[in-house]
């Protein structure tokens, strides 16, 4: 393998990932996948006509006995038919084999009928006793919420439910997970894992852990370079820890510790290229938030079985982006956009100071560096003659426009403090505004843009939050380090599979670690289906596709 220093590991070869499973006139969703002791692998998802059902929704079972690389004997446990008035569709059933032998496919109905506290449950449960071939229910849980995780089973025999609802009190998502001690005939405690008024955490994925704590894993609705949270729980479940930062930035993760010990989380990335990563590491100690790059230049290695230097092992490199003994180097182009991307203040009302060491090159008038500040609408643009500060929201501040040198390295900083925005050059305040009200969700980064011209040349940032109920929120680089802004990502994450379509819809995910190391993977995506529909891959990784 030959990787060039700036590229992030990509899974990228015919005998590595496959079409598992595609039906003609079908959008295939939200596979789960579990392996039965004889060998047989199944597979639940939703056939359904379109990503939201408009005419039916079915339940589906496949199975594989060649470890995932084919899959047959396609049988519905249950449609709902919202064409022919059925009030009701089903969303995204998961799988889960207990030591009993019982399978349980448990699945949710419409988001917007059941998603609020106050709102009726729609979580239903089927149960297999003879390996999946026949099931039983629907069967009410009275789980409320939606987007359940599946059924995870404790030493002791206790079932938990994770669930996720809108909290009437802080009008966001809570994650939070319900208990049965009897086999799961009934489901009674409610535990919350994770709520307040700032975060919309969903989708949680509980593992139990080798140190026998339980962690879940969740999405983070809000976007906008927020990461996923972690929580834990040392009483098996019944209290959990304050949610703190993950190292990576996904919607509904699949986690499971592997063989050697490390806890493997695969997602769909919000941290830059759209597709399906992954992450491998420490849960309990790996934490807080990473810097990623986006941008259409974002480049990727490719992991290929071929010696380095032959003509199957590819270097893609990147003209738009180097790291040079003082400074990263940003050439501007449509194809080198590249954008390093921060987390976003709590509110307008937080306190926000960043500061760079930057030189620009190019054409007057034209920028050549972008530094945006997301809660605040600050967009500042940087050209060799000049900088420009104003809202990405128009309402929220006025611009301004200063005649200013930035052909020699100067350091730029953004001061935002009690209402107050200030920028200063070099010490001086040459823009000072007001924010005057909060923005619309936004990114915050640094970095350029396709309409930018010329050349930026980036010494140091430093960025630093004080949210008013958040945790403070400090990051520091500097070129003389070696390091890109985003070496974690460079080092730590594996782009699964890149989604080129313009509307990327895909990222539910479910995997199985085999005896020999080798993982499989499953995962539906739009991007080689026929517009509207989706199908299903398989993949095979090692946790050395992580490594090196």
């Amino acid at each position: 393998m030959h990787r060039s220093s700036a590229d992030v590991r990509s899974l990228d070869s015919p005998e590595r990932q496959w079409i598992a499973w595609q039906a003609d006139g079908e959008f295939t969703k939200n596979p789960d996948i579990v392996s039965l002791p004889s060998g047989k692998m199944l597979c639940v998802f939703n056939a359904t006509d379109f990503h939201w059902p408009k005419e039916f929704s079915r339940i589906t079972v496949i199975e594989s006995t060649d470890q995932g690389r084919t899959w047959g004997r396609p049988r519905t446990v249950h449609e709902t038919n919202p064409g022919r008035g059925d009030e009701e569709r089903w969303v995204t059933p998961r799988l889960s084999l207990l030591r009993d032998g019982r399978l349980v496919i448990i699945c949710d109905q419409n988001d917007h009928t059941h998603m609020h506290e106050r709102q009726s449950p729609g979580i239903y449960a089927w149960w297999s006793n003879d390996g999946g071939e026949s099931w039983d229910g629907p069967i009410p849980t009275g789980v409320p919420g939606i987007e359940p995780d599946r059924v995870r089973e404790l030493a002791d025999g206790t079932l938990l439910i994770g669930t996720q609802f809108t909290r009437a009190a802080t009008q966001k998502l809570a994650e939070a997970v319900v208990r049965s001690t009897d086999g799961g005939q009934t489901w009674g405690e409610l535990s919350i894992i994770a709520s307040d008024a700032v975060h919309n955490y969903c989708e949680g994925a509980i593992i139990t852990l080798r140190s026998g704590r339980l962690a879940c894993i969740m999405r983070e609705n809000n976007h906008n370079n927020y990461p996923s949270y972690l929580s834990f729980s040392d009483d098996q479940g019944h209290t959990w820890t304050k949610p703190v930062e993950a190292p990576f930035s996904g919607d509904r993760p699949f986690a499971g510790q592997l063989a050697d010990g490390r806890t493997l989380v695969t997602y769909r990335n919000q941290a830059g290229k759209p597709g399906l990563y992954a992450w491998l590491g420490d849960i309990e100690s790996e934490q807080g938030y990473k810097v990623a790059r986006s941008g259409a230049g974002a480049t990727h290695v490719v992991l290929r079985d071929a010696p380095e230097g032959s003509d199957d092992a590819i270097d893609r490199s990147d003209p738009g982006v180097s790291l040079e003994s003082d400074c990263l180097r940003l050439q501007n182009g449509t194809d080198n956009v590249a954008r390093y991307m921060l987390l976003p203040p709590e509110s307008f009302t937080s306190e926000v100071r960043f500061d760079c060491d930057i030189q620009v090159e190019g054409p007057d008038d034209v920028p050549a560096a972008t530094v945006q500040i997301a809660r605040i609408g600050l967009q500042l643009s940087i050209a060799p003659n000049s900088l420009s500060a104003g809202g990405y929201e128009r309402r929220n501040h006025p611009s301004f426009h200063r005649n200013v040198d930035m052909r020699s390295k100067r350091q730029v900083s953004i001061r935002s403090s009690g209402g107050l925005l200030e920028i200063l050059v070099d010490g001086e305040v040459l823009l000072p505004t007001l924010v005057l009200r909060e923005t619309l969700w936004d990114r915050s980064f640094f970095g350029n843009g396709p309409d930018h011209g010329g050349t930026a040349r980036w010494f140091r940032a430093e960025y630093t939050v004080n949210n008013p109920t958040e945790p403070a929120h400090s990051w520091q680089w500097d070129a003389g380090s070696g390091q890109f802004p985003n070496q974690y990502e460079i080092d730590r994450w594996l782009e699964v599979d890149y989604n080129s379509n313009p509307r990327p819809d895909h990222g539910y995910s479910s995997w199985i670690e085999y005896p020999d190391g080798e993982i499989f993977l499953i995962d539906y995506t739009n991007e080689e289906s026929p517009p509207g529909k989706a199908l299903i891959k398989g993949y095979r990784l090692r946790a050395e596709d992580f490594d090196g």
